[in-house]
C-alpha cells in the first residue's frame, strides 16, 4: 500500500489531494517528535481509570511493514489495550542484542509510570519467557507475568524436568526456572484454550500472588481474542515508505493509537451525542468520528465500551 491508498482511507470531508497534502506534511513534520508525547497520552489512560501503586502493563511486539519490528506497552480497558508508548527497530539495525532492546523499554516505561507513583506489573508471552528477562525485571523493581513454553526445564521440591512432563494444574512455590542460569519464581499452571479453541495447559511463572497472575493473564488473553490487529485495520501492515522510514512510521503509528485512546474517552458521550449530531452517514462530526474510530477498530460484540 502506497500513502495514495492509505489517503483514500481517511474519513475527511475534502478532496484526495488536500487529504494526502495533510497526511505527508504530518508524517514527514520534523517538529513532532513522539517520545516526548508519550507521557501525555498515558496521562489520558490514566484518567480513564483511578489505579493505586501498581497498574498492569501488556508489553507486545508486532510486525509492521518493510521489515520493521515495535514494541508497544498498552493499558488494559474493558476488553482493549490502550497503547502509551512504543519503541520501532529493524532487525538489521541491531547493534547489540535483542535483550538490550528489550530491557532499554521496560526501564523507559518503569521510569515513565514512576511519574504517576505507579509500579508496572507486565505481562508478557512465551516470547519472553527468558531467565535473563526475568533477572532483569527484578533488578528493575518491577512484577512479572510472564507465559512460558512447555519445554522449559524446571526445578522444586517434587519434581526436576521439562514442563510437559509435569503435566497437572496447580501452583508451586520456590521453583527454579531454567537449567544454566537459574532465578526462583511461582509456577502456575491452568487449563486455557488456543487460537483454534482446543484445550491445553497454560504455564505461567511470577513474583506476585498465584491467583492474582492468573487473573492478569486471563485478562491479557481475552484482549487478545477482541482486539484487531491495528496494522492490519488502519492499513498498515503494506505500507510502502521511501526515505526517513523510521521516523515516518513512528508517527503514522502515534497517530493510530492517539485515535484509540480518543475513541476510549469520548465514546460515552459520543455515543449519547451521535444521533443528535449526525443526521446522515456521509455528515462529518468530530462526535461522529469518535464513533467511527470505535466501530472500525474494535469488534462490536465484545461489549458496551467505556
Amino acid at each position: 500500500m502506497r500513502i495514495a491508498h492509505l489517503t483514500r482511507t481517511i474519513p475527511l470531508n475534502t478532496n484526495f489531494h488536500h487529504r494526502q497534502k495533510r497526511l505527508l506534511r504530518f508524517i514527514a513534520n520534523h517538529r513532532i517528535q513522539i517520545q516526548p508525547l508519550f507521557n501525555q497520552l498515558l496521562t489520558m489512560i490514566l484518567n480513564l481509570r483511578h489505579y493505586y501503586n501498581t497498574i498492569p502493563v501488556i508489553i507486545d511486539q508486532t510486525a509492521l511493514p518493510i521489515g520493521y519490528q515495535s514494541l508497544f506497552a498498552s493499558i488494559p480497558y474493558h476488553g482493549r489495550a490502550l497503547s502509551f508508548a512504543f519503541l520501532i527497530f529493524h532487525y538489521s539495525n541491531i547493534k547489540n542484542s535483542l535483550n538490550q532492546i528489550e530491557n532499554t523499554f521496560f526501564t523507559y516505561i518503569t521510569d515513565l509510570l514512576k511519574l504517576h507513583n505507579l509500579k508496572p506489573i507486565l505481562i508478557l508471552d512465551r516470547g519472553y519467557a527468558d531467565v535473563k528477562i526475568i533477572s532483569y525485571l527484578k533488578q528493575l523493581g518491577v512484577h512479572y507475568v510472564i507465559r512460558v513454553p512447555n519445554n522449559v526445564y524446571i526445578r522444586f521440591q517434587d519434581y526436576e524436568g521439562i514442563l510437559s512432563g509435569l503435566h497437572q494444574t496447580g501452583k508451586w512455590h520456590s521453583v527454579f526456572y531454567q537449567q544454566q542460569f537459574q532465578e526462583l519464581v511461582y509456577l502456575i499452571s491452568f487449563w486455557g484454550k488456543d487460537r483454534t479453541g482446543c484445550e491445553e495447559l497454560i504455564y505461567l511463572v511470577t513474583d506476585l500472588d498465584p491467583e492474582e497472575a492468573r487473573g492478569h493473564y486471563q485478562l491479557r488473553m481475552r484482549i487478545e481474542e477482541a482486539f484487531r490487529d491495528l496494522k492490519m485495520v488502519l492499513g498498515l501492515k503494506e505500507l510502502r515508505l521511501k526515505v526517513n522510514i523510521e521516523e515516518r512510521l513512528g508517527r503514522l503509528v502515534f497517530g493510530a493509537i492517539l485515535a484509540i485512546v480518543i475513541a476510549a474517552y469520548l465514546y460515552p458521550l459520543a455515543q449519547g451525542q451521535f444521533p443528535c449530531v449526525v443526521k446522515r452517514i456521509k455528515d462529518l462530526s468530530f462526535v461522529g468520528l469518535v464513533v467511527q474510530v470505535y466501530r472500525v477498530l474494535w469488534y462490536p460484540l465484545v461489549g458496551k465500551f467505556g
